[in-house]
């Protein structure tokens, strides 16, 4: 679940995350802060340091001591920002301060003209209930869609027939298994992949451009 919050210099964004960070930790959430700094040439590191040494030659630094752990990588795009998060833990939240224009759900704070995908106006405390309220649901949404997809893979695994169905982007996976074992595999744009199980293996698989390959296999008993 992905929160950004927007607004003037010394208009109360930091407090207001800090409140939230605060509610939400009381559950037991797993919450991550992005701090975006838009000035040139910033580095949270100090480049006389042995840490900066190492990143003036164009390598990737961690440094991590007892009570904490740093990655000092290269600057990077929202998107990518996001996977690497991933990668590092299963967050439940993620607030953003700052990066007004990105393409994700919004909190105003102060008086600054209205962006985008702005979903609350914050003005006082009784609008922090209901921005905790909205992150709850959230995450209640993306549970379930979690929990549909788990039955999903479970039954494929077992080896029950499936319906199509539609995954993001233009991703399609279509499993018929049992009697036939046959399954369609559409990814992409151009990717395609059958096979053929039980009597006779049949693989073909269709690559860029026009490239195909076809590899029968011997009848298995």
């Amino acid at each position: 679940m992905i929160l950004g919050f927007y607004g003037n210099s010394n208009s109360g964004k930091t407090t207001l995350i800090e409140k939230i960070c605060r509610k939400l930790k009381k559950e037991n959430l797993k919450i991550a802060v992005i701090k975006h700094i838009p000035h040139k040439n910033f580095s949270i590191d100090i480049k006389t340091k042995d840490t900066g040494k190492f990143k003036n030659l164009g390598v990737d630094v961690v440094a991590f001591s007892p009570d904490e752990t740093a990655f000092i990588l290269d600057g990077m795009n929202f998107s990518d920002m996001i996977s690497k998060l991933e990668h590092i833990d299963s967050y439940d939240v993620l607030l953003v301060e700052g990066l007004k224009k990105q393409n994700i759900p919004k909190i105003r704070v102060g008086d600054c003209p209205m962006e985008s995908k702005t979903i609350i106006d914050y003005k006082g405390p009784n609008d922090l209930k209901t921005i905790l309220k909205w992150i709850k649901n959230e995450i209640q949404k993306e549970e379930k869609e979690w929990e549909e997809k788990k039955k999903i893979l479970v039954r494929i695994i077992r080896g029950e027939k499936i319906r199509t169905t539609k995954l993001k982007g233009t991703k399609v996976r279509t499993t018929k298994l049992k009697e036939r074992g046959v399954r369609t595999t559409k990814l992409k744009e151009r990717g395609v992949r059958t096979t053929k199980l039980k009597e006779k293996k049949v693989r073909t698989t269709k690559l860029k451009g026009k490239k195909v390959r076809t590899t029968k296999t011997i009848k298995t008993k």
